[in-house]
């Protein structure tokens, strides 16, 4: 938690105090017991803030903050998939965004979760964000759909956002 606050301070030098102690109790809520470099929390602390301020004014973060994640790669997902067990709130949907981005395969069972856990719920419609991800995915994310998707047919299951995930991806595997 030290280590956390300390840099909080450094990325959020310009904010008042009871802003960044509130970001780092929301952030130690998103990530749990995941510390990742810190470059990445720096930037995540910074990026909250930044929503936090933008939710009070009905609008979104600004796509360049969530590009500055989206550049570090594939070495920030650990951090960016935590935020995804928070359902319907601002930090999954930021991270929504940069795994889009990204486009990694490690995100995919992420993904499926998400939409497994959230697509029934009364927040279910952010389960198209996370759709669209695994379409900016694309054709690796094809098996893992398929094997989900098959295995939720014969438990009697279907998920719109995942067929839809899979059916938006152009690979001749999706319709054999």
């Amino acid at each position: 938690i030290k280590k956390l606050k300390d840099i909080a301070r450094k990325y959020n030098k310009d904010y008042p105090a009871e802003t960044s102690e509130c970001l780092i109790a929301t952030f130690l809520t998103s990530i749990s017991a995941s510390v990742g470099d810190e470059q990445t929390i720096g930037l995540l602390i910074e990026m909250l803030h930044k929503q936090h301020v933008f939710n009070a004014m009905k609008e979104a973060i600004p796509m360049e903050d969530a590009k500055k994640l989206i550049e570090i790669g594939e070495i920030c997902l650990g951090n960016v998939h935590e935020l995804l067990s928070n359902g319907e709130t601002w930090s999954s949907t930021m991270a929504l965004e940069i795994i889009k981005g990204i486009k990694s395969e490690k995100s995919v069972p992420y993904l499926v979760r998400f939409i497994k856990e959230n697509e029934n719920e009364d927040w279910g419609d952010c389960c198209e964000d996370a759709m669209f991800a695994l379409n900016e995915i694309g054709k690796p994310a094809v098996d893992h759909l398929l094997r989900t998707i098959r295995t939720d047919f014969e438990n009697k299951q279907f998920f719109i956002y995942l067929v839809g995930g899979l059916t938006e991806i152009k690979d001749d595997r999706v319709y054999s």
